[in-house]
C-alpha cells in the first residue's frame, strides 16, 4: 500500500514537472521567435537610418542647395537666362498671338506660380 501511494505521488509529481517543462519550452520558442523578429526589425531600421543619413548628407552639399534653389525659385547665374515653359494644353493657337489678352493663360500662369510658391514654402518648412 505504501509503495502504490508512493508510486502515485511520484507519477503526479512527474506529470506536474513535465507540464512545467513543456510550458517553459513553449515560452522559450516564443521568445526566440520574438528575438528573431526584433533583430530583423532593428536591422531594417538601421538600414533606413543609413539611407536617410545619406540623403541628408547629399542635400547638404552646396551644389545640391544651388540646384534646388535654381529649380524651385528660378534663380540664375550671371549670363544665364531663365525660360518659362508653359505646357501646350494651356496655350491654344489663337492665344499664342495675343497672350496679354487671354485671361485663361494669365490664370494658369498665376496658378502655376502660386503652386510653385507653396512648394517652396513646404520645402523650407521641412528644413
Amino acid at each position: 500500500m505504501k509503495h502504490s501511494a508512493l508510486i502515485i505521488i511520484s507519477l503526479l509529481v512527474l506529470i506536474l514537472v513535465s507540464f512545467n517543462i513543456s510550458s517553459l519550452i513553449r515560452k522559450n520558442r516564443l521568445l526566440k521567435e520574438d528575438l528573431a523578429r526584433l533583430t530583423q526589425r532593428a536591422l531594417t531600421t538601421q538600414q533606413e537610418k543609413s539611407r536617410l543619413t545619406n540623403l541628408i548628407k547629399e542635400g547638404e552639399t552646396q551644389a545640391e542647395k544651388e540646384r534646388e534653389v535654381r529649380l524651385m525659385l528660378g534663380y540664375k547665374k550671371k549670363g544665364e537666362k531663365v525660360v518659362l515653359v508653359v505646357p501646350p494644353s494651356t496655350i491654344s493657337s489663337s492665344s499664342v498671338e495675343s497672350t496679354s489678352s487671354s485671361p485663361s493663360l494669365t490664370t494658369n500662369l498665376l496658378s502655376f506660380w502660386k503652386q510653385t510658391w507653396y512648394n517652396i514654402r513646404s520645402l523650407f518648412h521641412k528644413l
